[in-house]
């Protein structure tokens, strides 16, 4: 039996689309909320450092989604470093939640939701299929 070659699926170029504005949307919210914090705080540098990573896990997640759409190959790149950066803000959340002055506060489900979202997202954008939806026509092929 022959291989069937890779065909125009979408389905994973839509999940990734979706899950990567999902990832993208959470860290925007989280965003907000510490650029608004930031000026009452007591200590301001430990937020405004979530406040860096908040934004850039939100500019490469709805940059790659955007891109995605547009079917430009960077979309890949820009969407996974928005996924591996949205990875980098749940495991430093952990870790702060974990210390023993923060011991009182409650975690939420936000991390639980951008864990999956960027999960999500990553198994979408690395398929095959994404890929080969993506990827430029080779020169002189006469394909747009």
């Amino acid at each position: 039996m022959a291989a069937k070659p890779y065909g125009a699926s979408r389905v994973s170029t839509v999940f990734a689309v979706v899950f990567g504005f999902g990832a993208g949307f959470l860290c925007l919210l989280r965003f907000a909320a510490a650029v608004v914090l930031l000026p009452a705080a007591d200590n301001p540098i430990p937020l405004a450092l979530m406040a860096l990573l908040y934004g850039a896990g939100m500019t490469l997640s709805l940059a790659g989604a955007g891109l995605l759409l547009a079917r430009s190959p960077a979309s890949i790149t820009c969407l996974t470093l928005g996924c591996v950066v949205s990875f980098v803000i749940v495991l430093t959340e952990l870790v702060l939640h974990s210390l023993p002055r923060n011991a009182s506060v409650p975690l939420g489900s936000y991390g639980a939701w951008l864990f999956g979202c960027a999960l999500m997202a990553l198994v979408q954008i690395r398929r095959k299929d994404t890929k080969h939806r993506v990827r430029t026509a080779p020169a002189g092929s006469g394909a747009r």
